[in-house]
């Protein structure tokens, strides 16, 4: 099943999600009553090994397939993993592509590990660049929520940026309405608990 996976990837050069396989092929099975056609074409047995979901995806290096990524899941757990938006895959097979090219020059008792450093560092950067502070948030608010994590007034923050009192308290709204918090104090504690402050100082 894995290498059919990996040949439909292949091919069609995206990401393939498959569920419900077990639930599917009892279905086949099911309505595939004639013997002459069981015997033309035999039915693929579903068992406990038979997997209930997969997820493959390619590896790309400079636009150009060099690899495919093929997970299945026999015991019902993946749903985390189904759950994973497709850009971020995209994302990962890329940053799994440039390891690849360079793979060669690392010792073969450290290339797990760090294919397990690539896997925490994309997961984070993407975490980074998918939140709403930075995906949402134009780049004058993102200092003008800063500066309110600071504790600086409204009127601090206009004459520090430049900009007027009523432009701050406009960015102000806007903000609170794109990360849906309803308060300053609501916006400072969403700076803070991320780490935004020790980021953008």
């Amino acid at each position: 099943m894995m290498k059919r996976l990996a040949m439909l990837v292949k091919s069609k050069q995206r990401i393939i999600r498959l569920r419900n396989i077990r639930s599917q092929l009892r279905y086949l099975h099911s309505i595939h009553t004639e013997p002459q056609e069981q015997k033309d074409k035999p039915m693929i047995p579903v068992t406990e090994t038979t997997p209930s979901s997969c997820l493959a995806f390619p590896i790309r290096s400079f636009h150009t397939l060099i690899g495919i990524i093929c997970c299945e899941d026999a015991s019902g757990q993946m749903k985390a993993i189904h759950s994973i938006e497709d850009r971020y895959l995209v994302y990962l097979g890329e940053k799994l592509g440039e390891t690849l090219l360079t793979i060669s020059t690392v010792p073969a008792q450290e290339r797990e590990a760090l294919f397990r450093q690539v896997i925490e560092l994309a997961r984070l950067q993407w975490e980074k660049e998918a939140d709403p502070f930075h995906s949402s948030l134009s780049a004058r608010e993102r200092q003008v929520a800063i500066n309110v994590a600071k504790g600086y007034t409204n009127a601090e923050i206009a004459k520090q940026l430049f900009i007027s009192l009523r432009t701050v308290t406009t960015h102000l709204e806007r903000i609170y309405q794109k990360l849906n918090v309803p308060s300053r104090a609501a916006l400072t504690r969403y700076v803070m608990e991320k780490g935004l402050l020790k980021e953008n100082s």
